[in-house]
Formats: C-alpha cells, sequence, structure tokens
C-alpha cells in the first residue's frame, strides 16, 4: 500500500509513504480544500482531514486516528477489493451484475459530456447533433444508454446516393447516421438533404477528430478517449470489465494494475476487453501483466515503465493526423521539445523523417526544430 501525504505534520504511522504521484499511490492525503484537491482526487482515491463540500473527496476523516483505523483497515485489502468497493461506491449496485449499469463513467469531464447529451438527446426541440471521437471510446454505447427503445439502427444504403431506409417499425423521428459510411461528403449532403424533407432528426456520428467541413455548423460533441480520462474512471472499466467477463473471484497483480493504468489503450474499450479476456485465459484466478498481449508488454521496459518514445509517437498519429505545426505545439505545451527529442530517436536521427511526420512546411519552423535539436538550420 502506497499512501501520498500533503498534510504537513501529519504522521502516519506504520505505512510506506511516497514521494511522487507518478507512483500511482492508492491513497492520497490533504487538507480540507486543498487548492490542489480536484486535480488530485480526480486521478487517485482521495481523503480529507476536517469536512468539505467538494464533490470529488472520496473519504472525510474529522481527525488523524479515524484516519489511522481507516488505513488499517484498507491496507488488509487487495486491489481487486479495493476496485469492488470503489465501484460500488459509486453506483451503490450491492453486488448486482454489470448488465444493471448502462454506461461506467465517474464524476469529470465524462459525466459531464453524459449529462450534456442527455439533456440534448431527450430534449423536445430536437437539435441535430454530431459525436466524434476515436474508435471503440463508448459513443454508440452512450447512444444506446440514453436513447434506449428510442433509438432506430443505422440505415441502409439500398442505392449510392439515395434511396435510404430507417429500420423501424415505430415511426421515430431520429437516424443515426454514421458519416464514415459515406466515400464523399457529396453523398453525405445528398443523404442529408433528403433525411431533412422527411423532417427526420439526425444523430450525427463519426470516428474521426476532424469532421467532414459540410458539418461545421453542427453541434459537435467530443467522447475522449481512454488515455484522455482520469484514473479513477479508468478504475471503473477495469472493475466493469471483470464482472462482466467472470464471476469469479479474480485478483489483480500489481505490475498489472500499473500497466493498465498508464498504457494508453490506443484501441480503447475493445481493446481493453479482449487484453483482460486473453490474460484471464492464461491463468482465470490473477491478472498479471506477464500475460498481457505482447504488442502491450512490448510497450514497457523492464521496470513495467511505458516507453514514453513509442507512446508519443503513436499518440500522435491518432490525435494529431490533421493538426499543424503551431495547433500541436500549442495542444501539447511546454512538453513538445520533450516529445521532439522522442520522435528524433525514433526516426534514428532523420531530420527529413520527422519533418515529414510533422508536416511542417514553413522554412522558420523547420528551423526552429533543427534549433531544439542543435542542428545549424543549413544542415541536413
Amino acid at each position: 500500500m502506497r499512501i501520498f501525504n500533503l498534510v504537513k505534520n501529519l504522521k502516519i504511522k506504520n505505512f510506506p509513504l511516497v514521494n511522487s504521484i507518478t507512483e500511482l499511490p492508492d491513497i492520497v492525503i490533504v487538507k480540507n480544500n486543498h487548492k490542489k484537491l480536484y486535480e488530485i482526487s480526480l486521478n487517485f482515491t482521495t481523503i480529507s482531514i476536517g469536512k468539505t463540500n467538494l464533490k470529488t473527496v472520496d473519504y472525510v476523516f474529522e481527525d488523524e486516528k479515524s484516519l489511522n483505523e481507516f488505513l488499517e483497515e484498507f491496507s488488509k485489502k487487495g486491489i481487486r477489493q479495493r476496485l469492488i468497493e470503489f465501484y460500488n461506491r459509486f453506483y451503490n449496485l450491492s453486488g448486482l451484475e454489470p448488465a444493471n449499469v448502462n454506461f461506467v463513467c465517474y464524476l469529470g469531464e465524462t459525466t459531464e459530456i453524459y449529462k450534456k447529451l442527455e439533456n440534448i438527446l431527450n430534449s423536445p426541440y430536437n437539435p441535430w447533433v454530431l459525436i466524434y471521437g476515436q474508435r471503440g471510446v463508448g459513443k454508440l454505447t452512450i447512444l444506446k444508454s440514453i436513447l434506449k427503445d428510442k433509438l432506430i439502427d443505422y440505415f441502409e444504403i439500398e442505392e449510392k446516393p439515395i434511396g435510404f431506409k430507417a429500420k423501424s417499425n415505430k415511426g421515430e423521428e431520429i437516424i443515426l447516421l454514421n458519416i464514415d459510411l459515406f466515400e464523399s461528403e457529396l453523398e453525405l449532403n445528398i443523404a442529408i438533404n433528403e433525411l431533412y424533407k422527411r423532417e427526420y432528426r439526425i444523430i450525427f456520428i463519426t470516428d474521426k477528430i476532424n469532421p467532414p467541413s459540410n458539418l461545421s455548423t453542427v453541434p459537435s460533441i467530443y467522447i475522449p478517449s481512454i488515455s484522455e480520462r482520469n484514473n479513477k474512471e479508468k478504475l471503473l472499466i477495469l472493475e466493469h470489465f471483470l464482472r462482466k467477463i467472470s464471476k469469479d473471484i479474480i485478483e489483480i497483480e500489481e505490475d498489472f494494475y500499473k500497466a493498465y493504468l498508464i498504457y494508453p489503450w490506443f484501441g480503447n474499450f475493445s481493446e481493453i476487453e479482449n487484453a483482460i479476456k486473453y490474460a484471464l485465459s492464461l491463468d482465470s484466478k490473477v491478472l498479471k501483466f506477464e500475460n498481457l498481449p505482447f504488442h502491450i508488454k512490448s510497450q514497457f521496459d523492464e521496470n513495467y515503465n511505458l516507453k514514453v518514445a513509442d507512446y508519443f509517437s503513436k499518440l500522435m498519429v491518432l490525435n494529431f493526423k490533421d493538426v499543424s505545426y503551431e495547433e500541436l505545439k500549442f495542444l501539447i505545451g511546454q512538453e513538445f521539445i520533450n516529445i521532439i527529442y522522442f520522435l528524433y530517436e525514433i526516426f534514428d536521427n532523420d531530420i527529413d523523417k520527422l519533418i515529414e511526420s510533422l508536416k511542417i512546411e514553413k522554412k522558420s519552423d523547420i528551423n526552429e526544430i533543427k534549433k531544439f535539436l542543435g542542428i545549424p538550420s543549413d544542415q541536413k
């Protein structure tokens, strides 16, 4: 058990303390209304000394004695048991099966998105809306959770580019339109015009990070990838899949737990679920790092630390396909120079490949990259 103690002069006996939250502590101890409480609590199980009205606090204690009693009991539990209690705490399931939960999310960005979508999709005003995000982030799951039997399934394309039919006998005027099925914006425009004439309401959905320009006037909502979600939500997702996959008692190895939280999960929910099934096929009682698929294990070094260069390279390919060099610098912030170094190593110190991967065309930007790397502007 690891504790990150942010309360000055508070001595927590018999429990090891950690110096860095990157080591994924089980518990973070903070003062009442600590200025960093919101950020910390969104990432770790957080306990607070004194009363607080902040929703992100999981446990609150009046004094050090009650805190120590909690730690004494908590330290005896395995990782899986802590996850089970954590999951039940938010959903009050009392052992119910996952089928009773429509969508797993934690108080944070994803919950706010869910509430916003719920208001929009159940509104009597029937606005059109575009829902986008990487493949496997749960876009369709959220829609099914909110709309339930109101949702008409994907329409069939009988004749391109016209002649669309919704698969429903209820006469509901909601069409879920997957714009990735269309080969051109022209086809999509014809489909939209036809559905508009019939007075259907359209919910657009796409895996593209940058939706087509002809939908620029449609209000859009982005569903974040697993790598963008906080650790608390990741824990709920892990426990959700464990309940869905097996009814047996499964413990979680420490190295698996650490890898699960820091691996970016490029395939999102589908990759998580399949990785758990794969690992349990090799050992049905304990989730072990060594039983993860090779494509995941290979992303870690011998100390189970993520290989940062590979991670950032893949993350950039996934998230920044159509982002300019200036936009990329703005999005990444202070870590941008470090990423340049990492990518330069990946491309075997080939500046031309690096510039090509970043889609840099301006000479001033190329010279800036070379300056970062200590390369004279007139040298390749």
